[in-house]
């Protein structure tokens, strides 16, 4: 393998390559045997009992078609820097991609044979991934085609294809190989939860939502597009009551949603989307739940004696900035849970709400952007009056 890589990477640079023209062939047939020889290993491994060691054979392949790849990409960029802007391709050109063909046929039988022993996040060599640009537009094209026709919400079906048509049109977007299975699986999918026999389009929309937890679409945008509709959703109910059953049937529907694929999803390293959709609503049925205790029981006369301190932090905004104090060592605690008790205690919840503390360890670990933009902005506001009173101090002691 090493002795094959510098054979590409010398031999066949633009220097080199201009000084035996007449070589052309020879080198050709030489790439050829190497691309026969590995694809015949391919087919002995693909035959054979698994083996830990064919995971290593395989990623060690990977590795150097995508490392020659991109250098014969390099190569062939460069000397097509040197002709006219004008020119057709010459000998030498045709032979880069010649190369380049036989190189990612290589990587076309491991996707094929072996997806799942290759090293999911490697960037996609650049050459292999306008090949897959070319691939996915017509799947592209036909999904929104047919998911229109089946009236998926149009936000929705933007929200989805935006990642897709992002890569597709642009063609400096580098994505790995994880994540171009993951596109391929997500349309591949979508068009066939289209093509089935039509339902109306109420249906269908929560039938997409089905499929995208089950694909874990775990992307931000799509977990507040979520949210927000969830909060639409619950306007329409005049009672509390209501609203619970409403958020009760949604989470159990979510959490018997099967998972995709060993937990891979749209962001490889992101929270599973069941995960926070579940506990997002898990959280506004506690809310919800408080609120009609409230309502139900009027306020007690107050004890000033008797009367707990109070803080106004909804529960994810506590577990983050308890996140905080500990990492900082402002705060020493032992465990989340004894965390949660201590904040329970000055938020005045009860522990034995069912899945608060789940909700809270959930946040600790997995906090929001918009819990953190709202951190950010009131803790702002507290420097500013710690500003003001060092200015005050400043001014009164003469500094």
């Amino acid at each position: 393998m090493r002795t094959f890589n510098q054979f590409v990477t010398v031999q066949l640079s633009p220097e080199m390559l201009v000084k035996n023209t007449g070589s052309l062939p020879a080198y050709l047939s030489r790439v050829q045997e190497e691309k026969l020889r590995i694809t015949g290993q391919l087919l002995e491994l693909s035959s054979s009992p698994e083996d830990p060691a064919h995971a290593a054979m395989i990623r060690q392949w990977q590795n150097m078609c995508v490392e020659l790849l991109d250098t014969i990409h390099r190569f062939r960029f460069g000397h097509r820097a040197t002709l006219p802007a004008s020119a057709a391709p010459d000998e030498t050109d045709i032979f880069y991609g010649s190369v380049e063909e036989m190189l990612q046929a290589v990587l076309v039988a491991m996707e094929q044979h072996f997806s799942k022993l290759l090293l999911p996040g490697l960037h996609l060599p650049l050459s292999y991934a306008a090949r897959a640009r070319q691939q996915l537009q017509p799947r592209l094209k036909a999904a929104e085609r047919e998911l229109k026709k089946s009236g998926l919400d149009p936000d929705l079906l933007e929200l989805v294809l935006a990642p897709v048509k992002r890569f597709t049109g642009d063609a400096d977007v580098r994505i790995s190989f994880q994540e171009l299975a993951y596109y391929r699986d997500l349309l591949g999918q979508l068009v066939t939860a289209a093509s089935f026999e039509s339902v109306p389009a109420d249906q269908f929309n929560l039938e997409a939502h089905f499929l995208l937890v089950h694909l874990n679409f775990n992307s931000a945008e799509y977990f507040l597009y979520c949210t927000s509709r969830m909060r639409r959703w619950l306007r329409q109910f005049s009672d509390m009551q209501g609203r619970v059953n409403t958020l009760t049937w949604c989470i159990r529907e979510i959490r018997n949603i099967p998972p995709f694929r060993d937990g891979k999803g749209f962001q490889a390293n992101g929270f599973h989307i069941k995960d926070q959709l579940a506990a997002w609503l898990e959280e506004e049925r506690i809310f919800i739940r408080t609120l009609m205790t409230t309502i139900a029981q009027p306020p007690a006369a107050a004890n000033p004696e008797e009367e707990k301190m109070t803080a106004f932090l909804a529960i994810p905004q506590a577990a983050l900035m308890a996140r905080v104090y500990m990492e900082e060592g402002i705060i020493r605690s032992t465990s989340v849970q004894q965390l949660f008790a201590a904040v329970a205690n000055m938020l005045q919840l009860k522990k034995t709400d069912a899945g608060m503390e789940d909700v809270f360890r959930l946040k600790f670990f997995n906090p929001s952007l918009a819990t953190v933009t709202t951190c950010k902005n009131w803790l702002s506001r507290v420097l500013d009056r710690l500003n003001d009173y060092e200015d005050q101090m400043r001014a009164h002691t003469g500094y």
